[in-house]
C-alpha cells in the first residue's frame, strides 16, 4: 500500500463526518 492511501483514508473520514453533520442538520431544517 502507498503512504498516500493512509492520508486519503483519513481525509475521507473527515469529509464523511462533515457530510453526515450537514445532512442531519438539513433533515432537521423544516424549510427543506
Amino acid at each position: 500500500m502507498r503512504r498516500t492511501s493512509i492520508k486519503n483514508t483519513r481525509i475521507n473520514g473527515e469529509v464523511q463526518k462533515e457530510l453526515s453533520r450537514i445532512i442531519s442538520r438539513e433533515i432537521k431544517d423544516p424549510r427543506i
